[in-house]
């Protein structure tokens, strides 16, 4: 018999790597990963918003966001979305290496930047656009803020 013909039960392997490789009784469940934003951040745009009656928003605003994404071409996958009035920390920014950060319901200066600038401008700052925006509940509401956001989104997302 060969040492390419031997076979290895599993009661063998358990017996010869003891608990090295296989462990019988296993209680712990892994961790998994929890983050403060929603969404996966695959093309590094930040949203911000603040709504102080929901983890990150409310469901009406985020069916809003969501087509608004679409019309952008983009998916909740692509971005990250924090709830300012929960988070209430630049930390995002160091972390999440945002390219473009939306600003709903904030203002620049609430967000800690140095500038200030209008709604519906796009403003680059430190390498990255920043655009300012009414809060989604009030831009749901408005077909000429409707309009006005679009309008910005074009520009800064080259659509």
């Amino acid at each position: 018999m060969s040492l390419n013909n031997l076979i290895l039960t599993t009661p063998l392997l358990v017996d010869l790597y003891d608990d090295v490789l296989v462990e019988i009784n296993a209680s712990r469940v892994p961790e998994t990963e929890s983050h403060y934003y929603l969404g996966s951040n695959e093309k590094n745009i930040l949203i911000v918003v603040n709504t102080a009656d929901a983890v990150y928003m409310e469901d009406e605003e985020l069916t809003f966001l969501t087509s608004i994404l679409s019309a952008c071409k983009l998916t909740l996958a692509d971005v990250a979305i924090i709830n300012w009035h929960n988070q209430g920390t630049n930390k995002a920014i160091s972390e999440l290496y945002p390219k473009h950060v939306l600003l709903f319901g904030i203002s620049p200066l609430q967000f800690n930047l140095p500038i200030n600038f209008p709604h519906f401008q796009i403003q680059n700052f430190d390498k990255i656009n920043y655009l300012t925006a009414p809060a989604l509940s009030v831009i749901a509401k408005d077909v000429s803020v409707k309009k006005e956001l679009w309008t910005s989104l074009q520009k800064m997302f080259n659509i």
